[in-house]
């Protein structure tokens, strides 16, 4: 097994050009100019080698057709005149291709520039002997400039290899290269050795004979890893590919020079075949430098992985068996032994690394499929298991169910308000939130909890105990959820709803899944932050709120909602000073439904916002019209708004209801729930809100967060306790907690009101406490307006009625003895 190459690169298109307006002419480019990366076309290249090589070899055969006397001495200024020409051009272009580039790119066709100048010299030297007749010593002067190119050139070949498509290379790879380029380079020697001197018996201390068998040894090594590299970075592919094709033929030039004149008997044609190939490899050298002088391709073509190790291979076996042969018929030389030892011991060494490196890519294999299991089976946000098991781990339990005394359970939970909390704080902040519900499930049921998907989670209890049991468990789960946690300086309170199915021996998994959701549905319609238990009997009202939803709408064109209206009593003198207003739908054949039977499905279904549109431009052209008749007893109006609404344009939305109606922006008041996360953005939409005039109450407050710290964030002037406080209020310790959030609102510059008063004593224990209004069915149901006008809307007379229902004959005191002021100095 071999070690596979680094893949190359994705290259990315460049960013188009900008466009220019249409009446804008584009810019015409000069004639001469080309795009930068854009290369050359190959096929002038390739002609011109042709031609070079053709006119090179037919030299001698023309001269001597002409009869010319000194036909021998004028081919040999020809071919090497030609051999300076095409040195020096391919110098030349190579310089100037090194110009275009950067870093190790300028490093490598650099390198190959010297080499081929110094190769240019080097003719230069050799042709000054040529007049005289003289013999040209080597080693000589030429030679020093003529050694210059194969180092150079091995040196840019071993920079140009180490490069891939991202500039970097491992110490594998640069030991992999190290180890062929010296084998390469001794299976090279080896042969040559043998041919040289085993074959015409040269002796071993011939200098010119050993320089001579340096080029074609380092020129091999040179091709070798240019091959190499075109592999491991595919730019510059077609340059290369020449540039290889050029080498390939200066080491045909320099093993045949060697063997022509130390080794064979050679005639006078074979020169010109020696010097044919050196002239044609340095001008696909100038061609390739040609081709990559306007810059590197951009969107090199793929290549293939190449098993690189079968050129060393290739080399080792045949040095080797050249060796065996030589060591056969004339008994060898003890290096020619040696060498074929460190041949074989470096290709060993080369498999070693390789199968080294290919066991340890296995090991990261088999590390990535099982992360890649992992990722499959479970959830990226949480780490907890997700749903691909579910069905599993449901049958499992269900395998088990119906065999003690203790029941199984599901448990469906959903993350209350996420959306809101997404939309203010943004994704990151909700992220958060459901990491930290998460991890909290963890702690409490381990590995049991499965992400559902989005805000959904599902908890198995295996023999939990009793139905009781379990439900209580899922009531303190809900409990537990609620505890705040501060994130990026916000404070969030996890509120999560939990819907419980009892695993019944034979059930199918989706039922089961199906009745925990449906139970779900149920606590969440109940406030939210508890716990629900499935009964048969949710299932009719599930399949209620199915047909609902798709006729919302339907109700939302033919304007099938209506505000119904319900008294707010001062409990101090009587007075009706405001009233809340509350939607309702009319629907054709389920008759008035209240808001908790359709609020989550149009709030789903993106409708929530325009009905609340609809709601505010109602509410505010009705009670304007109130305090026109009536300017002696103004009334206020109250309309809800959703954390939904709050991402939405309600600013301007409400300053269009005022400005359509004409209602005094103090009139109108706009109540949130305590749920709604207060961030800078919110922050921002409640103050414009305030700056119109209009004023804030808080609902539901003690359900919600109850974060005390977050309640001075609220830019309201109203805080309303929750139904479920006061439905307590006779008890002393709920009553403690009643009179704490009437304390802390007087300190905080609130009004207060009570939500739910049903009887007589909760209405006078409010009273006591300090609270200033008080709403609930002692006083009235929510009325339509007809109703509620008659009723509650005729000044005086109102008043009575009110103090009738409080127990009191008459109005007690100065009316307005207990008002109280809000923050904006407007009497509540």
């Amino acid at each position: 097994m071999t070690l596979p190459d680094t893949p190359p690169p994705v290259t990315l298109p460049d960013t188009p050009p900008p466009v220019a307006p249409p009446d804008t002419p584009p810019p015409v480019a000069p004639p001469t100019e080309r795009h930068p990366g854009t290369p050359r076309p190959t096929r002038p290249v390739l002609l011109a080698a042709a031609a070079v090589g053709a006119v090179s070899l037919g030299t001698g055969p023309v001269l001597s057709l002409l009869d010319v006397a000194t036909s021998a001495q004028s081919a040999a200024w020809a071919r090497i005149a030609a051999d300076i020409a095409t040195s020096a051009t391919a110098a030349i272009m190579l310089l100037l291709t090194s110009l275009r580039r950067s870093g190790s790119d300028r490093r490598v066709w650099c390198l190959m520039a010297v080499g081929a100048g110094a190769w240019s010299v080097g003719s230069v030297l050799w042709a000054t002997y040529l007049p005289n007749g003289g013999e040209l010593s080597s080693p000589g002067p030429a030679d020093l400039f003529f050694v210059v190119l194969p180092l150079s050139w091995c040196a840019a070949a071993i920079i140009r290899s180490q490069q891939t498509g991202e500039e970097r290379s491992s110490r594998v790879v640069r030991r992999l290269d190290l180890i062929d380029s010296v084998t390469i380079a001794l299976s090279s020697l080896l042969v040559l050795w043998v041919f040289a001197y085993r074959v015409t018996r040269v002796e071993v201390d011939d200098a010119s004979m050993l320089l001579s068998m340096l080029y074609p040894v380092l020129g091999m090594v040179v091709l070798a890893l240019l091959v190499r590299s075109i592999g491991r970075n595919p730019s510059d592919r077609r340059a290369l590919i020449l540039l290889c094709v050029g080498v390939a033929s200066c080491v045909v030039g320099d093993a045949a020079y060697l063997l022509v004149t130390h080794s064979l008997a050679i005639t006078p044609a074979v020169p010109t075949i020696v010097d044919t190939a050196w002239i044609v490899g340095f001008t696909f050298i100038a061609g390739a430098a040609w081709i990559a002088e306007p810059g590197p391709e951009r969107t090199p073509r793929p290549t293939k992985a190449r098993r690189h190790v079968l050129l060393p291979a290739s080399l080792g076996g045949v040095a080797a068996v050249v060796a065996l042969v030589d060591l056969t018929e004339t008994g060898g030389a003890t290096w020619t032994m040696s060498t074929l030892v460190l041949i074989m011991v470096l290709l060993m060494v080369r498999q070693s690394i390789t199968l080294s490196e290919n066991r340890r890519l296995s090991r990261e294999l088999v590390g990535s499929l099982k992360g890649l299991e992992h990722q499959a089976s479970h959830d990226a946000l949480t780490g907890l298991a997700n749903r691909e098991h579910l069905t599993d781990r449901l049958l499992a339990l269900i395998a088990t169910a119906g065999s003690g005394d203790r029941c199984s359970a599901v448990l469906f939970l959903d993350i209350d308000l996420l959306k809101p909390v997404n939309d203010s704080l943004g994704h990151a902040k909700g992220d958060e939130l459901i990491r930290t519900v998460a991890a909290r499930l963890t702690d409490r049921c381990g590995s049991s909890v499965v992400r559902f998907g989005g805000d959904e989670f599902v908890v198995l209890l295996a023999h939990a105990g009793s139905p009781a049991d379990i439900e209580a468990e899922a009531n303190r789960l809900a409990r537990d959820m609620h505890e705040p946690f501060v994130t990026g300086g916000t404070t969030l309170v996890p509120s999560v709803s939990v819907g419980v199915a009892i695993v019944e021996a034979g059930a199918v998994p989706d039922e089961v899944l199906r009745r925990a959701d449906t139970a779900l549905y149920q606590a969440k319609a109940a406030g939210r932050g508890t716990a629900a238990m499935f009964e048969t009997s949710m299932d009719d009202a599930n399949l209620r709120r199915a047909r609902i939803a798709p006729d919302l709408r339907l109700a939302l064109e033919e304007d099938q909602f209506e505000l119904h209206f319900q008294p707010v009593i001062e409990l101090a003198t009587g007075r009706v000073g405001k009233v809340e207003s509350l939607l309702r739908w009319h629907h054709p054949e389920e008759g008035l439904l209240a808001p908790d039977r359709f609020l989550a499905q149009a709030e789903a279904l993106g409708l929530l916002c325009e009905i609340g549109r609809r709601s505010l431009l109602t509410a505010t052209a009705l009670f304007a019209e109130v305090n026109r008749r009536d300017p002696a007893h103004p009334v206020r109006v109250t309309v809800n708004l959703s954390a939904t609404e709050l991402g939405s344009e309600v600013v301007r939305n409400v300053s269009d209801a005022l400005a359509a109606s004409g209602l005094d922006p103090a009139m109108l008041i706009l109540e949130i729930t305590e749920d709604v996360i207060i961030d800078d953005s919110v922050r921002r939409t409640l103050n414009e809100l305030t700056a119109l005039g209009v004023e804030l109450a808080i609902d539901d407050f003690g359900t919600g967060n109850s974060s005390l710290r977050q309640l001075g964030d609220y830019p309201a002037s109203i805080l309303k306790i929750d139904r479920s406080n006061v439905a307590g209020i006779d008890h002393p310790d709920d009553r403690f907690i009643v009179q704490a959030m009437i304390e802390l609102a007087q300190q905080l510059g609130l009004s207060t009101v009570g939500e739910g008063v049903e009887t007589l004593e909760q209405a006078r224990l409010l009273h006591e406490l300090g609270c200033v209004h008080g709403q609930g069915w002692l006083f009235d149901r929510a009325l339509p307006f007809e109703q509620l006008d008659a009723r509650w809307l005729r000044g005086d007379a109102s008043t009575h009625l009110a103090l009738r229902r409080l127990g009191r004959g008459e109005p007690v005191g100065d009316p307005l003895r207990n008002e109280r002021r809000g923050r904006s100095g407007t009497t509540v």
